[in-house]
């Protein structure tokens, strides 16, 4: 998993940017010729650093910076503030896998550019047991449809069929040539021409 413990929050290029800038004092210029990038790319990731230095120092593992970037916009997108709060919505179905969509859902809407690996990176960092990739083998609670009727999946036989049926609620399917009998016909206009 992605998911990164604390100490590990910063990537080897940010690693040295600090050591050089902040215990070193080497310029942003001599930093940059050290590692082969400009003078404002060392500035940006000095900064980028500290905030992640400063997120980890205030929260500890619950910074979103542990996270992969996806999966810590979903969990901004939905304004989730604790890992309590990701293993809540996950457990009562407001984020969860489609396994027939194949896509990650929040609040019944696909999410575009969030995938399985997203999927597991929320699972590992709300400390819940990882998700199983298999709609066979996956637990009942996991292929429920949270969301209404209509995440059914339909048969398309009875789909045609339902679409078929005519109005007067018999199950015969009519097909499209054919005229209404007189039995078929709604009361309700028979009365309408007889007044």
């Amino acid at each position: 998993m992605n998911v990164r413990p604390p100490e590990q929050v910063l990537n080897e290029q940010e690693t040295r940017v600090i050591h050089l800038r902040d215990e070193r004092k080497w310029t942003l210029r001599k930093i940059g010729e050290e590692l082969g990038i400009s003078r404002e790319r060392v500035r940006q990731c000095h900064r980028l650093a500290k905030e992640k230095l400063g997120e980890v120092k205030a929260h500890g593992d619950e910074a979103l910076c542990l996270l992969p970037v996806r999966a810590a916009r979903i969990v901004q997108d939905c304004d989730l503030k604790s890992r309590a709060d990701v293993r809540t919505a996950i457990e009562m179905g407001r984020i969860f896998w489609n396994y027939w969509g194949n896509s990650l859902c929040i609040d019944g809407k696909r999410t575009r550019n969030a995938g399985w690996q997203c999927w597991e990176h929320l699972h590992a960092w709300a400390r819940l047991p990882g998700p199983v990739r298999d709609r066979k083998r996956a637990s009942p609670e996991a292929l429920k449809r949270p969301w209404g009727e209509w995440w059914l999946v339909v048969e398309p036989s009875s789909a045609w069929k339902a679409r078929q049926t005519n109005k007067s609620g018999c199950d015969k399917p009519r097909s499209g040539n054919e005229k209404p009998t007189s039995e078929n016909k709604n009361p309700t206009s028979e009365n309408e021409n007889s007044i």
